[in-house]
């Protein structure tokens, strides 16, 4: 009976070092010269489409949540096959591009949460880093 409430209480711990609401990183490495010593409120997302003969300028448009919210934040054409888009932080955001196959559309859709983590005890000082953001709309 001992081990199982000792099982619990373990098992609880780890959950609330994980999930917990500040998302400390103290046991992941970091790299201390990507950490912000004041929480940012804004980053970018990274975008990669492709771009070629057929496809020399992609439309794309950026959703704040998943696309089926039908919240339009952005919509562009881009030319280079990286794109970085300034955002609110902590939030998801979709991303689907327009591709041109023949006669025929294609979409590419990601979506993915970008979000801040602040980090103790591994750098001088207490810091924040951002996590996510990172969507590949490549065709294959």
């Amino acid at each position: 009976m001992k081990k199982k409430i000792l099982l619990i209480f373990l098992v609880s711990v780890m959950a609330n070092l994980i999930f917990s609401c500040d998302k400390n990183f103290n046991f992941l490495e970091v790299d201390c010269s990507e950490c912000y010593r004041i929480k940012p409120d804004n980053g970018e997302l990274i975008i990669q489409v492709t771009i070629n003969n057929e496809n020399p300028e992609v439309p794309i448009a950026i959703y704040r949540d998943k696309i089926e919210s039908g919240r339009i934040r952005i919509r562009d054409t881009v030319s280079e096959k990286t794109v970085y888009i300034e955002v609110p932080l902590n939030h998801y955001y979709s991303v689907k591009a327009e591709y041109k196959v023949g006669n025929d559309s294609v979409f590419a859709v990601d979506g993915e949460r970008i979000e801040t983590h602040r980090v103790t005890d591994q750098c001088d000082t207490t810091c924040w880093i951002i996590k996510g953001g990172r969507y590949n709309l490549r065709l294959k």
